[in-house]
């Protein structure tokens, strides 16, 4: 392994905020230390000197960046490889980009999120789970928890102060759905006084049920606004795996963003596509609709900053695409193929064996159908047996 694989910028240079806890980077698993509950706790630790003294000398990346090793192995694009391309290299340790889970308050109940991320997931969550009231699931439904808190959570926004913001290039927001949140104005409206806006490059996670065109005032004091479309599916296969959504909407406001594209020079738009056993069949189809968005709005095809994201879930893990039983894998597998950009896709379904858990998967989600009135096989009629 050369320094350059074993690099990451996000360990010299970046914090990403959940929930009032705090990690290098939203893909990062915790293993033997303990989460901080501060910035520069976490930042100016000993673990974390230990994995930038790592990364400097070469070493392999630390088991906490296994999600990352699982992208790249595969072929795919990973969170070091973009932390990387676009913050570059960097020896020292100085904060200069933050990722902010601004809260969970939202407006979809996405099938593969949950009440941590969702707002919306509460009831739903309560019936699959036969949760008792003050019960949710964790993050991923990896277990349930005693809620203290009441059912929306956010950030407190006092934890980013002038002292840690002064110097950042580049801040990515997440949630919930962040163009519904009262903190999100708050925290813009706090760079803009700060006088801090026109030197960062903002990014936005959003799930286009909102037009922009009520934040283009704001976002025109930043350097530079990159905004990712969560594109999971097209026509009703969106509105199945993105649970409360109408595409409809979703059209509008996708002719907003690429008419703020065409109007302002400091926009990016991109698309991320969240990939589980319920899309991972659609996606050329996701692919070929975002190409055709360009060459509607711009008459070309996306550069590679503007290309999709498609990246496999890390949870819950009912939705794995190694569920998938190999007799059903293979017409999946050669129609990523013929795609260069979803090849990374076919090689993890060619490469990770089939588990006994299909069953189980399919009576889950089933089970949530049955909640939502919904029907999983109406868009995935290959897999009803």
């Amino acid at each position: 392994m050369t320094k350059h694989d074993s690099y990451c910028n996000a360990a010299f240079a970046h914090s990403y905020i959940d929930n009032n806890k705090f990690t290098p980077c939203c893909w990062w698993q915790i293993q033997d230390h303990k989460p901080a509950t501060n910035i520069k706790q976490m930042f100016n630790s000993d673990y974390m000197k230990t994995v930038r003294k790592g990364m400097m000398d070469g070493d392999p990346l630390p088991a906490n960046c296994q999600t990352c090793k699982d992208h790249e192995d595969s072929g795919g694009k990973s969170h070091r490889m973009l932390h990387n391309e676009k913050f570059g290299f960097q020896a020292e340790a100085e904060i200069k980009s933050l990722e902010i889970n601004l809260g969970n308050l939202c407006n979809l109940a996405c099938v593969m999120c949950g009440s941590y991320n969702s707002s919306k997931w509460y009831e739903d969550e309560q019936a699959l789970y036969n949760l008792k009231k003050g019960e949710l699931i964790s993050k991923f439904n990896e277990r349930v928890l005693h809620n203290t808190g009441g059912i929306e959570k956010q950030i407190d926004l006092n934890t980013l102060s002038w002292d840690l913001l002064k110097n950042v290039k580049g801040i990515k927001l997440a949630g919930g759905e962040i163009l519904m949140m009262p903190q999100h104005i708050k925290l813009i409206k706090k760079l803009i006084e700060y006088d801090i806006a026109k030197n960062i490059d903002i990014m936005y996670i959003v799930n286009v049920m909102h037009n922009p065109n009520k934040f283009k005032k704001y976002w025109a004091k930043f350097k530079r606004v990159h905004i990712v479309v969560s594109l999971d599916g097209v026509g009703n296969v969106a509105e199945y795996v993105r649970y409360h959504s109408k595409w409809k909407t979703i059209e509008q406001n996708l002719r907003r963003y690429f008419n703020l594209f065409k109007e302002n020079d400091n926009y990016v738009l991109s698309s991320n596509t969240t990939v589980s056993l319920l899309n991972v069949a659609h996606l050329v189809d996701v692919y070929n609709y975002w190409n055709f968005l360009y060459v509607k709005h711009l008459g070309r095809l996306p550069h590679a900053e503007e290309q999709g994201m498609y990246r496999v879930i890390t949870g819950p893990e009912n939705l794995h695409i190694k569920h998938i039983p190999d007799h059903l894998r293979k017409p999946i597998i050669n129609e990523l193929e013929s795609v260069q950009h979803l090849q990374h896709i076919a090689h993890r379904l060619l490469a990770e064996t089939a588990t006994n858990k299909w069953k189980s998967s399919l009576n889950w989600i089933e089970k949530l159908d049955k909640i939502r009135g919904n029907n999983f096989y109406d868009i995935n009629p290959q897999f009803k047996s």
